[in-house]
Order: structure tokens, then C-alpha cells, then sequence
């Protein structure tokens, strides 16, 4: 088998990352109270590639969002390097807060101790779990369109990732040892007077897929990573918010995940890794007032008129927006990240870049169109700095531009960097894993 040929082995697990009933859910704002029983199974899955020497581990995880901190000490605890791990979340609105302090800088501490021991101690369960079963294997990468499942969520015309990718590892005897879906949407489709842990329509697609891609009884272990989503979301393509739009939009996915791998080729090594720092600087104070003003404003007039659930909604985030744009007036420049990592990993011809936050469809698909191959954007991955947008949501005065700490710029800086990133790792001769 050529894969192997290649050189390529692999080891996958996921097991369920459980949560109390009690415990504070993440995500919307305007959502109050606790978690009050489960509508489905969150999990930490971990994913291991080893190419020769190096060593690419992607934890995927049922959770809003993840910090720089965090995975530091999810790599120490399971003994790994930390360039060799990308940690990514969801960013499901039904699970657990806690697990970091906070998802905006105006946000009080909500760190939850015993939440966050918990979490790293499952996800390096995950990774033991997945050192036990590495084997020889052949790696694919496949690609395919969906429709209708997601679209821009401030402008349903505007452009976004319609494609959802997958990288799986096949066995020498032709069967799926694992299937790592790649997909860009907000997973909002439960609203924020959900009071039930869930992973939202990530939980649906790995749902289907165990029952589509079942061979007597042996399934693939199946992931999920989101991309390049902080402007992407079900608002205007949704049928509902309950369990059977949940389960409708994952089988959805699970078609066009069949449909991926059996576009898939596979891919030859080796693993290549590089790191950048992006310098990030705070929006200026002066303008704040008059745009918390304007914002608030328009969401009024917005509001008033005959609007359809969809617009509502955006009305509703850009008030939200607005309110926390006022927040940051009273913080010091200190609770403002000054700088943002970014990594990037290249297997084979297919690099993956870890963005640590809430990147705008506009500027992932800026990254992946910069360099032949493919580029994957994982979103919420090693951090979480808040949206970054491009320059166009300043003038809209979208939610995302106004909740954002950052200049209008910020966005931008983020994708020259990842770019180049992307670059220069595909044209490396050696590795830094």
C-alpha cells in the first residue's frame, strides 16, 4: 500500500468528556441558568500522525473554546511537545463554561478548577488511548460541497466555505481506522434558552457517520474540527432550533463526508511545523462612544420594523455587540492580548493552520487561495482571542466588529502572517517538529 509505503502511522480515540448537571453552559449571553441534564454525548477525541521522527497530535474537543495555557498543559500532562499538538474546540454554545476564565476581556473570571483538571485529564486519557492503537497506515484527504447547511450569518449572500473536508487513515486491510471532519459553521443551531449540554451538530455528523461508515460492527472513531467560522452559522438556513434540526444538518454533514472520502486521495509525508507571532493592537478608545451609539441606534430602528427571525437575531448581536464594545472601555490595556501565535503544520501536500480565535470566512478563504494545495484553517485551536474580522464588518458594524478588542486591522495582520506561514512551510526541506 503506498500510504504505508509513505511511512505513515496513526492512532485515534475518543472517549466522552462528561459534565455535571449544575454546571454553567457557554456561549450566548443572554442565556441564564445551568446545565440541566444532557441531549446528547460531548467527547475529547485525539488524533496521532507519525511520519518518520515526527509527530502531529490534534486533540479535538466538545467545548466553546480553548486558551493558549491550556494547551501547554494538555501537552504536558500527556508527555507531548508542545509544537507537536494543535488543541481545538467545537466551539458548541451548549457545553461547558469554566474550563477557561473567559471569552471576552470584559468578562468576569469564570474559571472553574476542578472543570478544567477534568478536561485536561480526559483529553490525555484520549491520547494514551490513541498512543495504544497506532498502526501502519495510508492517509487520505478528500474534499466535498454541501448546500444550504450554512451560509455568511450577518449577509446570507455574502461568501463562505461551502466545502467540508475530512483526513482519514485507512488500514493495510482497506478499512477506516479514523475520520477527522473539517467543517466551518458556528454549531448554534441550539439557541440560548437551551439548558442541555450538547454538541450541537457536531455531535449529529459523528453520530451519522458511525452508523454510515459501520462494517460489521467496525466503525471508524470519528472528529470534528471547525475552520474559519466566526462569520458562518445555521441562522438563515436552519428549519428549527430542536434535536431534529440537530440530527437533519448532521446526516447533511455525513453525506458530504461519505461523499469526501470517496473523493479522497492519498497523501505522502513528511510533517513539517512552523510558528509565528502576530502583533495585535487595541481598537482606539476615542470612537468607541460614538459607535456604541450608532450601533444601538440602528439595532432600535432595525428591531421596530418587520424583520424575519434571521434578521432579528442579527439586530439582537449587534446590540449585544455594542453593549460589550462599551465593556471595554472600563478594562486596562493589560486584559487586551498584545500579540497572537499561530501554527502550522504541513502533512504532505495539506497544511493545517491553528488559528487561535474567531477568524472571518473572508480571510480563511485569503489563506487557503495565497499557495497551491490545501489549507485548512482550524478555528478555536491553542487559544482563543476573540473575533478577528476583516476591515469590511468595521464599516457594517457587525456584532463580531464591534465585540472585538482589536483594530480594525487586526483581521487582516492575522491572515498576511498565516499566509506567509503557509508559505514557507511548503517550501521547507526539513522539519521543526
Amino acid at each position: 500500500m503506498n500510504g504505508q509505503i509513505a511511512g505513515w502511522s496513526s492512532g485515534v480515540a475518543s472517549i466522552p468528556y462528561r459534565i455535571p448537571v449544575g454546571t454553567p453552559l457557554a456561549g450566548y449571553a443572554a442565556r441564564t441558568g445551568v446545565a440541566e441534564g444532557a441531549l446528547d454525548e460531548l467527547t475529547i477525541g485525539a488524533f496521532i500522525l507519525q511520519h518518520e521522527d515526527a509527530r502531529f497530535v490534534l486533540v479535538a474537543a466538545d467545548i466553546v473554546a480553548v486558551d493558549a495555557a491550556l494547551a501547554g498543559e494538555v501537552a504536558a500532562a500527556a508527555g507531548l511537545k508542545r509544537a507537536e499538538l494543535a488543541l481545538c474546540a467545537s466551539h458548541t454554545h451548549s457545553g461547558p463554561g469554566g474550563v477557561v476564565a473567559r471569552l471576552h476581556p470584559a468578562d468576569v473570571d469564570r474559571l472553574d478548577h476542578d472543570l478544567r483538571s477534568h478536561f485536561i485529564a480526559t483529553a490525555t486519557e484520549s491520547i494514551a488511548m490513541a498512543r495504544e492503537g497506532i498502526e501502519r497506515v495510508e492517509l487520505l484527504f478528500g474534499v466535498a460541497e454541501t448546500e444550504g447547511i450554512a451560509a455568511n450569518r450577518n449577509d446570507p449572500t455574502a461568501p463562505y466555505d461551502r466545502r467540508l473536508t475530512v483526513l482519514a487513515t485507512r488500514r493495510g486491510d482497506g478499512s477506516l481506522q479514523g475520520v477527522l471532519c473539517h467543517f466551518a459553521c458556528h454549531p448554534t443551531i441550539w439557541g440560548a434558552d437551551n439548558r442541555l449540554i450538547s454538541a450541537d451538530f457536531p455531535g449529529a455528523l459523528r453520530q451519522a457517520l458511525d452508523v454510515a461508515l459501520d462494517r460489521d460492527g467496525r466503525t471508524p472513531v470519528v472528529l470534528f474540527v471547525n475552520g474559519a467560522a466566526g462569520d458562518v452559522s445555521t441562522r438563515f438556513t436552519r428549519r428549527g432550533q430542536d434535536a431534529g434540526e440537530v440530527s437533519r444538518v448532521g446526516a447533511a454533514l455525513a453525506t458530504a463526508a461519505i461523499q469526501a472520502l470517496e473523493n479522497a486521495s492519498p497523501q505522502t509525508g513528511p510533517i513539517r511545523n512552523g510558528r509565528t507571532t502576530v502583533q495585535l493592537s487595541r481598537r482606539p478608545q476615542d470612537p468607541m462612544r460614538s459607535s456604541v451609539i450608532a450601533a444601538r441606534s440602528r439595532s432600535d430602528d432595525e428591531a421596530s420594523g418587520h424583520l424575519s427571525p434571521a434578521q432579528l437575531r442579527v439586530a439582537e448581536t449587534r446590540a449585544q455587540g455594542a453593549a460589550m464594545l462599551e465593556a471595554l472601555t472600563q478594562i486596562p490595556d493589560t486584559s487586551i492580548p498584545d500579540k497572537l501565535e499561530l501554527e502550522a503544520w504541513a502533512l504532505g501536500d495539506v497544511v493545517l493552520v491553528a488559528v487561535p480565535g474567531e477568524l472571518f470566512a473572508s480571510l480563511g478563504s485569503r489563506i487557503d487561495g495565497a499557495s497551491a494545495g490545501q489549507t485548512l484553517i482550524l478555528g478555536y485551536a491553542n487559544g482563543y482571542a476573540g473575533y478577528l474580522t476583516d476591515i469590511s464588518a468595521y464599516a457594517s458594524q457587525t456584532y463580531e466588529a464591534l465585540a472585538s478588542p482589536f483594530d480594525v486591522e487586526a483581521g487582516e495582520r492575522v491572515a498576511d502572517a498565516a499566509t506567509t506561514l503557509v508559505e514557507q512551510i511548503r517550501t521547507q526541506s526539513g522539519r521543526a517538529c
